[in-house]
């Protein structure tokens, strides 16, 4: 089976500008990628791991075409790409979702009666065909973030290209975006992708493979658990209301107890106990507090990665 996108000995070297009054001088050189090679296959998630400035996003440009690689070969061979942009100011935010798909889909080269078609089923592809109206300073983070998606649809691509999935997204509404691209996107429809991330349980989540970036230069790649190393185990809940009684009571059952508060809802996780019967505890405490059902959430430790980018923490 032909990879969607193959990339042998890439090197991407960014230049400064010369000095009028000194044009003599050398001019300053900054290496974004070194001899990479990488390839997505049909049907398959790639994660781009590393710190700031690994060249992750300079990665994506290249695959996209946006940005000319100095060295190296690029093989496209999906039918279209689709690039999907994080930020919150990509869209017009006056316009409604349809109307901003509109917009680009004109952008994108698609012409007069298929424009309209075009855009509601890509709406409807990522469950927005019921805001479709709405403006889009009245979506969520998460419906934007579809929004996106839905934008890079329009051109029917093989290839889904993600420069950060999630963004800022809350820990659930991430979980619900990364098992639709996985599972309804890429695993369905065949299609391939490669998305640059800094959340290493995502990228656990959706990757079938992983790449971790390091001053341009692939340092590791593969499984997600040979990579990343072993997993640990922990358990979260979303509660409506914090008890602090309740707390101290699941405190004393699991050990420590993590809370992350929101403007509406809050959620509290804890790691897998050795015991079961406190385990069994623990849900009875959550219950009893108006929690939702605790969920099992797989956690990868940080030390193999930290190893492998050096002890950097920026990621």
């Amino acid at each position: 089976m032909a990879s969607y996108l193959k990339l042998s000995g890439v090197d991407k070297i960014y230049r400064g500008p010369v000095t009028l009054l000194k044009p003599w001088a050398a001019r300053h050189r900054i290496v974004a990628l070194r001899g990479v090679d990488l390839e997505v296959m049909p049907g398959e998630v790639v994660c781009l791991l590393g710190p700031n400035g690994a060249g992750k996003t300079t990665l994506l440009k290249i695959a996209a075409g946006a940005v000319i690689a100095d060295r190296g070969t690029v093989e496209v061979n999906a039918a279209s790409v689709g690039f999907v942009a994080g930020g919150e100011r990509s869209f017009y935010w006056r316009l409604s979702g349809a109307e901003n798909l509109r917009f680009f889909a004109v952008l994108f080269g698609i012409r007069g009666a298929e424009v309209a078609p075009r855009v509601a089923a890509a709406l409807a592809r990522v469950g927005l065909a019921a805001r479709a109206h709405d403006p889009v300073r009245n979506y969520s983070g998460g419906m934007r973030q579809r929004l996106a998606f839905a934008r890079a649809l329009l051109a029917e691509p093989s290839l889904l290209l993600v420069d950060e999935l999630a963004g800022e997204l809350d820990y659930p509404t991430t979980l619900e975006l990364a098992r639709f691209v996985r599972e309804d996107l890429v695993k369905k429809e065949e299609r391939g992708a490669l998305v640059a991330t800094h959340q290493l349980w995502l990228a656990r989540a959706i990757a079938d493979r992983v790449v971790v970036l390091v001053g341009g230069r692939v340092v590791a790649a593969g499984p997600p658990g040979k990579v990343l190393g072993a997993l640990s185990a922990r358990y979260g809940a979303r509660l409506a209301r914090v008890d602090k009684a309740a707390l101290r009571a699941l405190e004393r059952r699991v050990g420590p107890v993590d809370v992350q508060r929101g403007p509406e809802v809050s959620f509290v996780y804890f790691d897998e106990p050795a015991d079961a019967e406190a385990l069994a505890e623990a849900f009875k405490i959550l219950a009893e507090a108006g929690a939702s059902p605790a969920i099992r959430v797989p956690e990868a430790k940080e030390a193999t990665y930290l190893s492998l980018i050096g002890g950097r923490k920026d990621v």
